[in-house]
């Protein structure tokens, strides 16, 4: 959905996001020893079942196909953890909705809002997303926004806080501001490499004669 603005510049909008459980790290840990635990038995397994004689070789395999549903089902819960839950939210023109999981719904006003405060959500050193507060007169809400399949988008005014943001006024706070001033002094030093480099090359090929010889030319014998 295209945002719009109204005369006071609200920004209306609604759509989804995702977030992440707050113990996610551990659940995806014990997950992973106990995939690498049934990996360890079963691997031993079928390989010595195929080192015994016929009749105990069936039994081998039994055991590890008995597994599979293990791995299938352990394997599932892990992409379920990564993959997050969904959130709803809408930017109307006095208030910023979240639906969550189930049915947890938060409204939050903007005249009520007192501070969005974010920090980088990382799972094994890696850069998953932000935990957003929110914090209001009454009460203080933590969300693990997580990129999803956006994983372009690294900053923190490309979520659905930039919203909440920006009609309740604290944009400007949180907003990074650019440098102009950096940006002419790299343009300026890039052309004057350009301009020295060029320079350079018409001074070492003055005076030199150039000649050009087809490639294609061969001696007849």
């Amino acid at each position: 959905m295209d945002e719009t603005t109204n005369a006071r510049e609200m920004i209306v909008r609604k759509g989804e996001f995702r977030i992440a459980n707050p113990h996610e790290m551990i659940y995806l840990i014990i997950i992973g020893v106990i995939l690498i635990a049934a990996l360890a038995v079963t691997i031993p397994v079928a390989i010595s079942a195929t080192e015994i004689n016929t009749a105990r070789r069936g039994d081998g395999y039994i055991f590890a196909f008995c597994m599979l549903p293990v791995y299938l089902i352990f394997g599932t819960m892990f992409g379920l953890i990564l993959k997050g839950r969904k959130c709803e939210y809408q930017a109307t023109e006095e208030e910023f909705i979240v639906k969550g999981p189930g049915k947890a719904t938060e409204y939050f006003y903007y005249s009520d809002i007192q501070d969005i405060d974010s920090e980088e959500l990382r799972l094994f050193g890696r850069h998953r997303g932000y935990i957003v507060r929110i914090t209001t007169s009454i009460r203080t809400v933590e969300y693990h926004y997580i990129f999803g399949e956006n994983k372009v988008f690294t900053d923190l005014n490309d979520t659905p806080f930039y919203y909440l943001g920006y009609n309740c006024g604290l944009l400007d706070k949180h907003k990074p501001e650019i440098d102009s001033e950096g940006v002419m002094d790299i343009f300026e030093s890039m052309v004057v490499e350009q301009i020295t480099e060029r320079s350079r090359y018409e001074t070492e090929t003055e005076g030199m004669e150039i000649t050009y010889q087809p490639r294609n030319q061969r001696r007849r014998r």
